[in-house]
């Protein structure tokens, strides 16, 4: 996490983490995806949710 709150995941398809968890505390979205024989892997670009931002879904 950088110092200004935002980050960057590298996320796998195949793993069992759901971002829908995350949704009250940050902002996420999808930066770019490849997808690889039997798996896609994603890039998600987040930062922590000021209190009135509203929910993005990508």
């Amino acid at each position: 996490m950088k110092n200004d709150g935002k980050f960057l995941i590298l996320l796998s398809s195949l793993t069992k983490i759901s971002l829908e968890r995350y949704t009250e505390k940050f902002v996420m979205e999808k930066v770019t995806s490849k997808k690889l024989f039997f798996e896609e892997i994603f890039v998600i670009k987040g930062k922590m949710k000021k209190k009135n931002e509203k929910t993005r879904k990508n």
